[in-house]
């Protein structure tokens, strides 16, 4: 369920689809991803398929990042919301597709919608991540979050809990760059 269709320079992005199962199924399968996102393993076609057929359409704020031609999926970005105005902010890209800022540029777009009255007009927005998880962490310390600690073996990955790099942002915060980060 997709609330809107965001736009950047270089990117759209638009709803998960059923058509994206094979793109998702390939980038699923990468062992990076695997080491920080708890995708089931081994990563099946059946997987992909349940993602996108099953949990896409039911999550409120969900986004396929996609070339601003609308072209093949690169990755997904998320706002799961929480109590009181608040959401987690979750993403992945697939291998190709990293080191090249499209992560930032799309985070950037969900940070403005979740803070925009227009809208999610949520006042509060977290971010964590599997400690080492550097190219999420620096995608978050440049749309603004502020980097709070590591949370010791908070984070459940698969049959084991990892420690997390925990961060957030406020709609009154300034979106600049911060330091602190174990970057």
């Amino acid at each position: 369920m997709i609330p809107a269709t965001l736009t950047t320079a270089r990117l759209t992005l638009d709803a998960v689809t059923p058509a994206d199962s094979d793109a998702v199924f390939e980038y699923c399968n990468d062992t990076d991803l695997q080491g920080y996102v708890p995708v089931p393993l081994p990563y099946s076609r059946h997987a992909a398929a349940s993602y996108t057929e099953g949990y896409a359409p039911k999550a409120p704020w969900l986004w396929a990042i996609r070339p601003r031609d609308r072209g093949p999926l690169l990755g997904v970005i998320e706002l799961k919301p929480h109590e009181l105005r608040s959401a987690e902010l979750g993403y992945w890209l697939g291998h190709p597709h990293r080191g090249q800022g499209i992560m930032t540029e799309a985070a950037t777009a969900v940070i403005d919608f979740g803070f925009s009255a227009d809208g999610a007009a949520l006042t509060h927005i977290d971010w964590c991540a599997v400690v080492g998880n550097l190219g999420s962490a620096t995608v978050a310390q440049r749309i603004g979050m502020r980097f709070e600690g590591t949370r010791r073996q908070s984070l459940p990955h698969r049959d084991r809990r990892l420690d997390a790099w925990v961060a957030s942002i406020l709609d009154s915060d300034h979106r600049e760059p911060q330091a602190g980060w174990p970057l």
